[in-house]
């Protein structure tokens, strides 16, 4: 009778194993999904091999992000939407699907990698790379960490986070959105973003030390930690320079475009002869929002906040909700030396849409050029071509503090003498404190 019980036992579980349950059938394919090392998976039960045998082995043809060393090449592809691959360096290149994960490539020194391609299959959407880990993502020569002669970023993935320098001579990428680090690098990031509506948004650091951050032929937005916030209405929110993301200054040229909210720009040494916080040179027009701009110019270079230069045509202008303060330059400097925004026409910029709002013009430190000509003022207008300027120019709202002697706003053919070469009938209601206004701004 015993023997006879113990027989029957075995024959009930076989037949309650025989009907699959289909919540652990869910949970073991996720599990195949995810897992890329074969010593992770967790031993079975009998129960469980009866029901489904194959999870004994793992099939990584369901691995969405791959990685292959080919040649001198580690080419890393993004499978599914919304994939993710996470890449650091440690002891050589590393790609995981989780911040600290090496579950999908694991190199080491003793391998040669030159370069990285990230690479997307088609169809799919809403990927992602992270650049990230305690030291810069470099390759190897077999011996040690060197540089990558490049890394690119398939023109589908959309989503770059930057949160490591990237040691590569060329860095390419078509990304809609950035997010830069403290850590990263800006100009990095600009290589990185697609060449037309991209957004970078920048976290708080200091990125002064990259100097000069170019901007050709790409038209992209620069966020920063204080984006709609005007330092003229919440100054406390600008008192702590740990809280900002203060930049140099941009160069845009080709048919670059640049929207800037949120920044601190400095300006200073360090752009060869133009030690601005914006040349703008670009085609594809310049929109300046909540930023606050201060220009400390070396001793003969010019050290305007915003130069708009003949180059970039009739793009158009926006400055609002920004404060100009903090400029100073040098005795000896050159008549042209602490604008605060300074528009350049001429036969081929004669038809500009400009307009400045609401901002704050606190330029006092500004010292007149040892040549005698004025300098300092606020805003110029610099009428190059003597012939009549057409477009719609509007400089209404603002407010002009301490810019006395000097012109709060000059409008000048090429050798400072005051003309009428644009109608000024856009100019009203700013406000002046200690500040004079041009005879010429009918305000």
């Amino acid at each position: 009778m015993q023997k006879k019980h113990w027989l029957a036992t075995i024959r009930s579980v076989l037949l309650q194993n025989s009907q699959p349950d289909t919540a652990n059938l869910r949970a073991s394919f996720a599990r195949r999904r995810r897992s890329r090392n074969p010593g992770s998976i967790t031993p079975m039960l009998l129960s469980d091999a009866t029901a489904f045998p194959v999870e004994y082995l793992e099939d990584r043809t369901l691995l969405s992000v791959t990685a292959t060393l080919n040649g001198q090449q580690l080419e890393i592809t993004l499978g599914a939407n919304n994939d993710h691959a996470f890449i650091s360096f440690n002891g050589g290149l590393k790609v995981g699907t989780t911040a600290s994960g090496t579950d999908v490539f694991s190199g080491s020194l003793a391998q040669t990698i030159s370069s990285i391609a990230i690479l997307q299959t088609a169809s799919t959407s809403g990927q992602q790379v992270t650049f990230s880990g305690s030291n810069p993502i470099s390759g190897s020569d077999g011996t040690a960490a060197s540089g990558l002669s490049s890394i690119s970023i398939a023109a589908g993935i959309t989503t770059v986070n930057l949160q490591q320098v990237l040691n590569a001579s060329s860095v390419a990428g078509s990304a809609t959105t950035v997010n830069l680090a403290s850590t990263g690098r800006l100009q990095t990031a600009v290589h990185l973003a697609a060449s037309s509506g991209a957004t970078i948004a920048v976290a708080a650091a200091d990125y002064t030390g990259e100097g000069t951050v170019a901007v050709s032929s790409k038209t992209i937005t620069i966020t920063g930690p204080q984006a709609s916030t005007s330092p003229n209405s919440t100054p406390a929110s600008w008192t702590t320079n740990s809280a900002l993301a203060r930049i140099a200054r941009f160069s845009v040229d080709g048919t670059g475009g640049l929207t800037l909210n949120g920044l601190r720009l400095l300006g200073g040494a360090g752009g060869g002869d133009d030690d601005s916080a914006i040349i703008m040179l670009g085609s594809g027009g310049l929109s300046v929002s909540n930023c606050v701009i201060s220009v400390a110019a070396d001793s003969g270079k010019q050290g305007t906040g915003i130069d708009v230069g003949y180059a970039s045509g009739n793009s158009a202008v926006t400055v609002t909700q920004c404060l100009f303060s903090g400029f100073t330059n040098s005795l000896s400097a050159p008549s042209n030396n602490g604008w605060g925004i300074y528009l350049n026409y001429d036969a081929s910029a004669n038809n500009r849409s400009v307009s400045i709002t609401n901002n704050t013009f606190d330029m006092a430190g500004i010292v007149n050029g040892l040549d005698g000509n004025v300098t300092g003022n606020p805003i110029g207008i610099d009428g190059y071509s003597s012939s009549a300027l057409n477009g719609n120019l509007q400089i209404q709202n603002n407010q002009f503090r301490d810019t006395a002697p000097f012109y709060s706003i000059m409008v000048a053919d090429f050798n400072g003498i005051v003309s009428a070469d644009i109608s000024l009938s856009g100019v009203s209601s700013n406000t002046f404190t200690n500040a004079a206004a041009s005879p010429g701004t009918r305000d």
